[in-house]
């Protein structure tokens, strides 16, 4: 846990600081040769870290002037939901996007990307005393393990067909990657695709985790709070449960409009990897070729195991600190 002091001594302390995480997640490099100041008035103190987190969630915060909302979103944990939101509903995108259901692919305007940016380009400073005084900030997130159950649903169940098994050839390019980063910890014979189970996927990562000379995979594994967020603006942010989102884009909708007459889901992407159906039993250890014959979807619970779920606690350690404070929380949003 990350400990209480004052923002005038954790600015000093942090200045040059390369802020604290598991080796295993300081890659893929996705924009974190930048180093990131956040200023905050309180303290007349620049806080300065020398490298931004790799995948930081700061990348993916949009920022809505008009609301003064400031809104983080993480894969698999309702990103293409809330930025398909940002561009059909909000508009946010600074010219007209060629969207063709790749949210993903616009330029949002982000607090260090995107088509605008809300910091100092030549300090490489954050105003965040602006952020956290003037704007209303949240993070969704996601239960880490059924964020994995979606991850293997989504990108190996739900997209590969028996043809497409057969032939080899995926439309989502991480399949045989993950695959082979799966294979190197199988002790047993080597895997077949058509084999692979939730229980390969979880077992190899957490030893992939635990070996501190691997990295991540691939983005959709990363963390949900990277540790910048997490070491220098997470108290300053209502992180919600991420089954909340409906909530929140309505409140977000409401602020914009001053009514939620108009407001709808539909041309949103909202699709889930598990949808309340049908229990199958010990789906966590039955092969991708038995669960892509299945007709319906398997509940999310169906996947759950007590000791994969203490592998996936050790790997996401830090954003499970956030999962546990709002698990249980229904965080209220003014809807009339």
């Amino acid at each position: 846990m990350r400990p209480r002091i004052s923002r005038k001594t954790l600015a000093r302390f942090i200045h040059n600081y390369i802020p604290p995480g598991p080796f295993f997640f300081s890659s893929p490099h996705i924009y974190w040769d930048d180093s990131l100041g956040v200023y905050d008035k309180n303290c007349g103190i620049l806080g300065k870290m020398s490298k931004i987190s790799p995948m930081s969630r700061y990348y993916h915060a949009m920022v809505d002037s008009r609301t003064k909302m400031l809104v983080f979103s993480s894969p698999k944990a309702g990103s293409t939901t809330i930025k398909e939101f940002a561009v059909n509903k909000l508009k946010l995108a600074q010219k007209p996007p060629n969207f063709q259901g790749k949210a993903h692919r616009v330029d949002l305007p982000t607090i260090l990307g995107g088509a605008n940016n809300f910091y100092t380009k030549e300090t490489k400073t954050i105003d965040w005393h602006t952020f956290r005084k003037e704007y209303e900030i949240y993070f969704p997130i996601r239960n880490p393990y059924d964020r994995l159950v979606s991850f293997f649903t989504n990108k190996f169940v739900a997209n590969i067909t028996p043809d497409i098994l057969s032939k080899k050839v995926f439309k989502a390019p991480l399949v045989l990657p993950v695959l082979a980063e799966v294979q190197k910890y199988n002790r047993k014979k080597p895997i077949r695709l058509e084999d692979l189970t939730l229980q390969d996927l979880i077992v190899a990562l957490h030893k992939s985790y635990c070996s501190k000379k691997d990295r991540v995979w691939e983005h959709h594994l990363g963390l949900q709070v990277t540790p910048d967020v997490h070491f220098m603006s997470a108290p300053d942010i209502q992180f919600i449960n991420s089954r909340q989102i409906d909530d929140l884009l309505k409140f977000w909708y409401l602020k914009s409009f001053g009514t939620l007459t108009k407001f709808s889901f539909e041309s949103l992407n909202r699709s889930t990897s598990i949808k309340p159906n049908k229990p199958l039993e010990k789906a966590y250890e039955r092969p991708l070729e038995e669960l892509i014959l299945k007709k319906d979807r398997m509940t999310s619970a169906s996947f759950y195991h007590p000791e994969l779920e203490e592998m996936v606690k050790d790997i996401y350690a830090i954003d499970y600190i956030y999962w546990n404070q709002v698990k249980n929380y229904q965080h209220s949003f003014p809807l009339k």
